[in-house]
């Protein structure tokens, strides 16, 4: 999947972010499913995760995913914006 493709142009002013993001996942051999689903996961303060799906092999794709480990984080992936973190902010862009 290339996330160029799939993410709105209402997100490029993040284009550096995405940058890093996808280089990151590069790195460590991850897909955005894996990086996404392990770091809810590897937060204490989260018990369950709830996802929605369209089909059993969707299911069957976030079931993988969530399996194994989540390599740290670099700082620069840490962003603060809320109106890239809000989604009820994003049909503001």
């Amino acid at each position: 999947m290339d996330g160029k493709k799939e993410r709105s142009s209402k997100f490029n002013q993040w284009s550096r972010l995405w940058t890093k993001w996808e280089e990151w996942l590069k790195e460590n051999n991850l897909t955005p499913l894996e990086a996404c689903i392990r770091h809810a996961l590897s937060m204490p303060q989260i018990e369950k995760v709830v996802v929605g799906v369209d089909s059993a092999n969707q299911l069957q794709e976030i079931i993988t995913a969530a399996e194994g480990n989540l390599p740290m984080l670099p700082s620069s992936l840490f962003c603060h914006d809320e109106k890239l973190l809000s989604p009820h902010l994003w049909s503001q862009l």
